[in-house]
């Protein structure tokens, strides 16, 4: 027996889709920006400070781009498990 996939249904897979795809892509930045920074060499001065604060910067983009990617993961999960559960109550 199958079950119609309805438009709220569809809509939450590609919420978690927008959802992997935008935390995939903010950590890929973050390491990219990382990698460049990591090529600069080590010299007292003020630069030096500005190189911390974006690395820090980038360091939380990775962080955000994980619990995103991570979210992602959850929805689409959340959104098989109702199909699933619909599903189940439909069948004879």
């Amino acid at each position: 027996m199958t079950t119609v996939v309805s438009r709220a249904d569809r809509l939450r897979d590609a919420i978690g889709v927008a959802l992997l795809a935008g935390g995939a892509t903010l950590y890929i930045f973050a390491y990219s920006g990382m990698k460049r920074l990591s090529g600069n060499t080590v010299v007292v001065s003020s630069l030096n400070f500005k190189n911390i604060r974006e690395f820090n910067r980038y360091w939380a983009y990775s962080y955000y781009g994980i619990y995103l990617f991570v979210l992602g993961i959850l929805v689409v999960v959340f959104s098989t498990w109702l199909h699933a559960r619909r599903r189940r109550k439909k069948s004879p």
